[in-house]
């Protein structure tokens, strides 16, 4: 077993033991995963247990799911190196929230929102309960000095079109966290604008490096990233998920 913690927020929420194991890929065999996920049970006692696999092969996938995990979600792991860049996309701007309430409005606006997060597309989560940590991910960004949120602003209607948070996770980087997509129209894609305002936000904040994680199954998100941003991909991961003796979720 490599790391294995309670997630601290999610049992909060779920009103259940909720575990995230970080898979060592050199356990390999059948027998090894019963053997640790014993272990997990006997020190942990989870209602979830999720597993994060780090490049894995078909192979290792199968295992897990051999011993009753069920597959959620796929990732790359992407990082960027930032440099001074300006798009004048007028007449949208992206500001930090500084006050309570812009925050309460952004607050209201998330209920409409669909995230893409594990939690938010697995069938097994009550979507209120997949929304309400999200909701807390978003304060807690808010208020902590090491996080912020970005709002994409529209002058002209002076409406909130999108947001996007992040972490200062070591000096000069700071880590995606969450985003949305409060308006969607025909004329606007407001996820690319995010994307492109955000490079000068982050740089004029003296961040020089971002990372993320984006689903494999978001083809539009990867070849803005990859395709015209330039961000590199540097790992991948699988996220598989089992549930024991627990339905209230």
């Amino acid at each position: 077993m490599h790391k294995i913690s309670k997630d601290p927020i999610a049992s909060h929420i779920l009103n259940a033991n909720v575990v995230d194991w970080h898979f060592n890929m050199k356990s390999s065999s059948f027998e090894h995963i019963i053997r640790d996920e014993e272990q997990i049970i006997a020190n942990y006692q989870p209602h979830i247990l999720s597993v994060f696999l780090s490049s894995p092969t078909p192979e290792h996938i199968n295992l897990f799911i051999k011993a009753g995990f069920e597959f959620i979600q796929c990732r790359l792991a992407i990082e960027k190196t930032i440099s001074s860049q300006h798009f004048n996309l007028y007449p949208f701007e992206l500001v930090e929230i500084t006050e309570q309430k812009q925050f309460n409005d952004l607050l209201l606006l998330c209920k409409r929102i669909v995230f893409d997060d594990r939690y938010s597309i697995d069938l097994l989560i009550k979507p209120a309960k997949a929304l309400e940590r999200n909701m807390y991910f978003l304060k807690e960004a808010f208020e902590k000095k090491d996080q912020f949120v970005f709002l994409l602003i529209n002058r002209t209607q002076n409406a909130i079109c999108g947001f996007r948070s992040f972490k200062v996770v070591k000096n000069h980087t700071a880590s995606m966290l969450l985003t949305g997509i409060t308006k969607k129209d025909n004329l606007f894609d407001y996820a690319q604008i995010i994307s492109f305002l955000e490079l000068k936000a982050l740089n004029d904040l003296n961040i020089s490096k971002v990372n993320s994680v984006v689903s494999v199954n978001n083809f539009e998100e990867i070849n803005r990233y990859i395709g015209e941003l330039g961000y590199k991909v540097t790992n991948s991961n699988t996220v598989l998920r089992k549930i024991y003796n627990f339905r209230n979720i």
